[in-house]
């Protein structure tokens, strides 16, 4: 499949062009290199084409605030967490300057507090009031609580290896909780995602399941509608357990969501000490260091041998 497409229609009844919103997270592999290269190439595309007339960008960076302080022995001070978030947007708008400069389509970045503090179109309800809605529904309403904790139970682990390499101090439980009220913050937002004028919003796969259910719940009647969009698939190549690696990939955050999987089922197969928990993952984690090194030494190997081969012939 050459570059990006979306997967359900961008057109709309009685409107010539759409303006488009999607949100960057910024662990992504799916938004970043050809990936989001793509992406932005399918949007100037339909800008061209005059189905799209603007893009909506929000950044993350200030989402990620709950993470700073896992690990640490004291907290974070709250200027200090501020500008860590701040610091995030800026290197993720340094790292994209030159390609969202020599966009064609007309772009509009919001960072994700700018988001929590836009005024709302929609009850007359502000974020924080929303918010505490959204979490009276999770202490109240049991299909939402569910969907809430398995969606942050499977997503606890990577954000340990992200968060925590070389941190000590950490608690499993805590670092569970705090993944939580990630969770209930993003499916709060949707409602300031409402409120920003696009006509879609879109991302390289479905919404969370605890998104889906606010979506569902509270604005299910609104304008808003979500687009799929896909991008080629990634270069994945399993084989057999005999050889050096037990998995072969040229994009290291998916080694990281494999050894994520196994790391999260072990965890919870047995009573593990918070010593115990931290050497665990830790030595997963140079396991698939040493993985991928293995990897790019053979891929170096075998590139050598090939030219080796073509000279010889």
């Amino acid at each position: 499949m050459p570059g990006a497409r979306f997967k359900d229609s961008i057109q709309i009844k009685d409107k010539e062009s759409a303006i488009l919103m999607t949100v960057i997270s910024l662990d992504s592999a799916l938004q970043r290199g050809s990936q989001w290269t793509d992406f932005l190439e399918l949007v100037d595309r339909c800008f061209i084409e005059k189905t799209l007339s603007k893009l909506i960008i929000i950044t993350t960076g200030y989402l990620q605030r709950h993470y700073f302080s896992l690990g640490l022995e004291k907290p974070l001070e709250e200027k200090e967490i501020e500008e860590k978030a701040i610091a995030l947007d800026q290197q993720w708008l340094e790292k994209q300057n030159a390609i969202l400069e020599g966009l064609k389509i007309p772009l509009e970045i919001i960072s994700w507090k700018d988001l929590l503090n836009r005024p709302t179109t929609i009850n007359s309800r502000s974020f924080e009031q929303f918010f505490q809605l959204i979490q009276s529904d999770y202490a109240k309403k049991r299909e939402f609580k569910h969907l809430v904790n398995k969606h942050a139970d499977g997503y606890v682990t990577r954000k340990i290896l992200l968060y925590c390499k070389g941190k000590e101090h950490f608690d499993r439980n805590q670092f569970h909780q705090v993944v939580i009220n990630y969770v209930l913050e993003e499916c709060a937002a949707l409602q300031q995602i409402f409120s920003c004028g696009a006509d879609f919003l879109t991302y390289p796969h479905g919404k969370t399941p605890p998104a889906n259910y606010v979506w569902n719940t509270y604005f299910k009647d609104e304008s808003l509608s979500y687009v799929r969009y896909e991008t080629k698939t990634l270069d994945i190549k399993i084989v057999p357990t005999t050889q050096s690696s037990l998995f072969r990939t040229k994009k290291e955050d998916l080694s990281i969501n494999c050894a994520s999987n196994y790391v999260h089922w072990a965890l919870k197969q047995e009573r593990w000490s918070l010593p115990q928990q931290y050497q665990f993952i830790r030595g997963v984690e140079q396991l698939v260091t040493l993985v991928n090194a293995q990897n790019i030494q053979q891929e170096t190997a075998q590139g050598i041998s090939k030219i080796t081969h073509r000279r010889s012939v």
